[in-house]
């Protein structure tokens, strides 16, 4: 009995994966594009395409003598997606603020520049990468209240199995 609570409960709790993937990859993405902005404002202008992300913690060879660089990023190296893949930066006059950060989603390649059903980007406020990733009801959207619940079950079948825990008093 222990044993089919416990793995049910590994179960539900592990369901979640490939969400906090994309949680992991909209925070990251959030951040580059907050330092891309960041950048714009102490520089003046956009980092390049040939400079790319890179310009957020090593310093370009156009910096303004006249304004002291320091990273962007307390990282010595770009954060990655979910799935561990770089992020692609894209200037683009067309997108908001001129420019935009992808994500190549799980499989790690896009035939649309970041606009594969499972790429996930900082210029599409649909967010239809979510769709694609989206898990199933019962253990996506809820899968904490279920394991809120399981846990109350686990330990309702416990009481029931093994008795309540009294106080041990100390032998006198």
């Amino acid at each position: 009995m222990k044993t089919s609570v416990v793995f049910a409960l590994l179960l539900l709790s592990s369901a979640p994966m490939d969400k906090g993937r994309v949680i992991t990859t909209e925070a990251n993405l959030q951040l580059m594009e907050r330092c891309v902005t960041l950048f714009k404002q102490a520089s003046g202008r956009l980092p390049t395409r040939e400079e790319g992300l890179s310009v957020l913690i090593q310093k370009p060879s156009d910096w303004p003598a006249a304004i002291e660089w320091t990273p962007f990023l307390e990282t010595t190296e770009l954060p990655r997606d979910g799935w561990n893949h770089n992020f692609v930066y894209v200037l683009n006059p067309n997108l908001p603020h001129g420019f935009g950060v992808y994500s190549c989603g799980e499989d790690g390649v896009t035939a649309s520049r970041g606009n594969d059903r499972d790429d996930i980007n900082t210029w599409n406020a649909k967010t239809p990468w979510r769709i694609y990733y989206k898990l199933p009801p019962a253990i996506g959207d809820h899968c904490a209240m279920l394991v809120i619940i399981g846990l109350i079950l686990a330990a309702v079948v416990l009481i029931v199995v093994e008795g309540f825990p009294r106080a041990r008093r100390p032998a006198q």
